[in-house]
């Protein structure tokens, strides 16, 4: 079972027809703890035209049961940008077996970004920590660790 889903349409209407035309961002901020126990915990799609975020704030826990973090553009006719910004915790695989903590995807030309802050951490028992796609010019990590 997931913990958030958060889709610019109907998730049915979604499964029969993959992409839609409606515009909006979808964006979720994390503050507390998210735990799903089977699935994704955090699953922001846009199947339209728009933007997806995530943030994970400093302090705040998420817990997938295979995938912590994911973040996807769906629709290949525009270039929605995904930015995942994780401060705080991000765990995958916490049901066992493959699992990632955040993936980020886009599936048309637009921008993927995954940035960590110095209080972040990302685990995943298999599989891996963070992955990230675009079928656009740019797809990048930044990561930001303070030196101790």
């Amino acid at each position: 079972m997931s913990g958030i889903i958060a889709f610019n349409d109907d998730p049915v209407s979604v499964i029969f027809s993959g992409v839609t035309d409606l515009a909006g961002d979808v964006t979720v901020k994390v503050g507390g703890v998210v735990t799903a126990t089977d699935g994704t915990s955090v699953d922001a799609v846009q199947t339209g035209k728009g933007d997806v975020s995530v943030t994970v704030d400093a302090g705040a826990t998420v817990n997938g049961g295979t995938f912590g973090v994911v973040a996807d553009s769906q629709n290949s006719a525009y270039s929605g940008n995904i930015t995942v910004v994780i401060d705080g915790t991000v765990n995958g695989a916490t049901a066992g077996g493959f699992g990632i903590g955040v993936q980020a995807f886009a599936y048309s030309n637009g921008d993927v970004g995954v940035q960590t802050g110095a209080t972040s951490v990302i685990n995943a028992t298999t599989g891996a920590s963070t992955r990230g796609r675009s079928a656009g010019p740019r797809c990048y990590r930044r990561m930001s660790r303070s030196s101790a």
